[in-house]
């Protein structure tokens, strides 16, 4: 079994099929297509098994039978090997897959299903069942997917009618039009769901909402199936005409702030996600040259992503006065984007419009976009018109849709994710080099893949290539503060300069003053240096521009802690934690902190919800191993750093960490080892040793002055 009991391995099928195990997508033998098409009919098999005569002829159906179950018997060795399982599959006749060493998303969603937990089945739903995959000259393996996949489908729909329904009749008219949506994106052609959707936008009081989605939908219909709407959807659409609007509203005084909300991608492409929110990204940006006008930053205004939020509950989490929401449907090389401008203070719409242009002029629709948005505002464009607001920094369309895919995957802030990224970005820029955000996007996805909260790669391998892309894009456009940030970060956490890394970030705070990331890393490099009250209100003018984006906030308090303003710390985690009770790095700094504050069973309490929430992660061991030493607990702290220690053979333990439980425990000498080390390894955290409380117990040894020489702090 793998850790804590979970089988060692995962099989995807509901999108894009894969097998995976801790480290990603497994190769060889288990990467090949026969073995995952064999995988698949296993699941599909549920929990029957498959005869080994129909699984020849659906995957062989060309060979003769001795042949083909030759080939089924080298194909199992073959996973078995790579898997390093012997029981993958088992049964002499039949086949079962073992599901105690590969689970299947499949398996959750219809187990949802039979529980009637509607909501789980939907997050299980990651697409069509084995979406894109083709298995050559097997005709039954595809007619068997192909009536699957409908079936799965249709059971999709059903659950999602479900849940619309039950949002209506509980009144809660928003969520209604979410749910409807997701339905209608997978079900383009049904009337009765484009119906459906239409009344929940007018009890939501989205009138303009409803009536742009009967045009959508009868667009759809003449063009897949050369017919008029159901007579229904007509007769709704006279009813909506017929009935008065009310009065327009008055704009409040706030509306010279936006919150640009993740456009929603209506595509029949689920894959094609990443336009949305990269025209979403590029609206932010955009507005941001628009004087006088406050934009909040995306990782909060994509914290409302997939959520069924109303404009005046985000103009109030958000402070901002006005919102904007739209949605993107790209199909073949035309791309279509709606957008509405709503009143945060009363959700009254003050402005709505759509485009239908060919994807080749998606920069001139962004800008059209973002100028009317200006106008409706009133307000002055920096730099003066006719300046576009979105420049096309690459004329090259296959590079920026590459650039739009890499930013959506960097967001993740996933090892996936980052990956991902760097592939993307380094393809847009094999297709123009000269493409100067796709270099900044790779400095970003480098600097940060190599720090110790990601370390995919290790800093020797990651900064360098992240400074050199940063470098690469200020030679093309100068004026890129993310580059510049970039610079800043790897001048701070890798190299030591630390008036390298000040100059860097106050150029990128200068040329983008509404950069929230600007503002946050400048902030690190203040609690670096121990300038307390600087880096605490550099970092309170991020949390201003990003309020959502959960790392803000936590490293808020982790300033205050650095201040030992430990009440004021334990407030603002909190915080956090009641905006996302999830968020891993503020459970475990609050443990910390209240262990410092004496209140053991407190940090203990949050240890145990931070490791059930994420067992696989050595944060909450790390964060416990602290909070046991500083008890006095020396075995039990010792036993967790012996875990820790078995960990750290598979997966990457911050060094810093370690040594500040050992320095907790009175241990100095393995509490300098750990120094050391992290040192060599050029460890991120290690800038903080100046200033971290938790390395209080060893600051009157002589080798920490040493240690702070060695990292250019003394």
């Amino acid at each position: 079994m793998g850790i804590r009991g979970r089988p060692p391995f995962r099989l995807t099928t509901l999108g894009a099929l894969a097998l995976s195990g801790d480290e990603g997508p497994l190769a060889g033998a288990a990467a090949q297509r026969r073995s995952l098409a064999l995988l698949a009919l296993l699941a599909l098999g549920r929990n029957k098994g498959v005869s080994r005569d129909k699984l020849v002829a659906y995957l062989w159906p060309e060979s003769d039978a001795e042949r083909a179950h030759h080939a089924l018997s080298q194909l199992l060795y073959a996973l078995r090997r790579d898997v390093g399982q012997a029981d993958v599959a088992s049964g002499a006749t039949e086949l079962r897959l073992n599901r105690g060493v590969i689970s299947v998303d499949l398996d959750d969603f219809e187990a949802a299903l039979t529980r009637h937990e509607l909501e789980r089945a939907v997050a299980a739903y990651g697409g069509p069942l084995l979406d894109g995959f083709h298995l050559g000259a097997a005709p039954e393996f595809e007619r068997l997917v192909d009536g699957e996949r409908a079936d799965l489908a249709k059971r999709m729909g059903v659950a999602l009618e479900a849940l619309a329904e039950a949002a209506s009749g509980r009144g809660d008219h928003v969520a209604a039009v979410d749910w409807w949506r997701r339905l209608a994106a997978v079900d383009l052609l049904s009337s009765r769901v484009a119906l459906g959707l239409m009344r929940a936008l007018e009890a939501a009081g989205d009138r303009a909402g409803a009536l742009q989605h009967a045009r959508e939908h009868a667009r759809i219909m003449r063009a897949e199936l050369d017919a008029a709407p159901d007579a229904l959807i007509t007769a709704f659409v006279s009813e909506l005409r017929r009935t008065p609007l009310p009065p327009p509203r008055a704009q409040g005084p706030g509306v010279a702030s936006i919150a640009v909300l993740p456009f929603v991608n209506l595509g029949p492409d689920a894959d094609t996600e990443f336009v949305s929110d990269g025209i979403t990204e590029e609206l932010i940006n955009a507005l941001t040259h628009v004087t006088g006008l406050r934009v909040a930053a995306r990782m909060s205004a994509f914290a409302f992503k997939g959520t069924a939020t109303d404009a005046r509950d985000v103009g109030t989490r958000l402070n901002v006065g006005t919102v904007l929401e739209g949605s993107v449907r790209k199909a073949g090389a035309r791309v279509r984007i709606a957008a509405q401008l709503v009143n945060a203070a009363d959700g009254y719409h003050l402005w709505s419009e759509t485009y239908d242009r060919k994807l080749d002029d998606l920069f001139a629709v962004q800008d059209e976009l973002a100028r009317a948005i200006a106008q409706k505002l009133a307000l002055t464009l920096l730099p003066a018109a006719p300046a576009p607001l979105v420049k096309p920094a690459s004329s090259s369309m296959p590079a920026y849709l590459l650039y739009l895919r890499g930013k959506h995957y960097l967001a993740k802030r996933t090892e996936e994710g980052f990956r991902k990224a760097i592939n993307c970005f380094d393809v847009a820029i094999e297709s123009d080099p000269t493409y100067a955000p796709a270099h900044a996007g790779l400095a970003n996805a480098y600097v940060l893949f190599g720090f110790d909260e990601y370390r995919g790669l290790p800093p020797e391998l990651a900064m360098p290539r992240g400074k050199a892309a940063a470098q690469r894009a200020l030679e093309l456009d100068p004026t890129l503060a993310e580059a510049h940030a970039a610079l800043g970060w790897v001048s701070l956490f890798y190299e030591w300069d630390w008036g390298g890394a000040e100059r860097a970030f106050k150029r990128a705070i200068a040329l983008q003053p509404n950069l929230a990331v600007g503002h946050h890393w400048y902030a690190l490099y203040l609690m670096a240096m121990g300038r307390a009250d600087e880096s605490i209100a550099e970092m309170r003018q991020a949390l201003a521009f990003d309020p959502l984006f959960p790392i803000v906030p936590t490293d808020l308090g982790r300033a205050l802690v650095f201040a030992r303003r430990y009440d004021e710390a334990v407030a603002h985690y909190r915080l956090t934690l009641e905006m996302d009770p999830g968020f891993l790095p503020a459970q475990c700094e609050l443990s910390r902190v209240l262990a410092l504050q004496g209140e053991i069973d407190q940090a203990r309490a949050v240890c145990r919800v931070a490791s059930a929430a994420a067992p696989d992660s050595v944060r909450p061991l790390l964060a416990s191993a602290w909070v046991e030493a500083r008890a006095g607990a020396a075995a039990t702290a010792r036993a967790l750093l012996a875990e820790l220690g078995a960990r750290a053979q598979r997966q990457y333990v911050p060094p810093y960490y370690l040594a500040c439980a050992c320095a907790a425990l009175g241990d100095r000498d393995r509490a300098f080892e750990h120094l050391a080390r992290g040192c060599d390894e050029r460890m991120g955290l290690a800038v903080f040793t100046k200033v971290g409380p938790m390395l209080d117990g060893v600051r009157d040894d002589p080798r920490f002055a040493e240690l702070l020489k060695r990292i250019r702090l003394a």
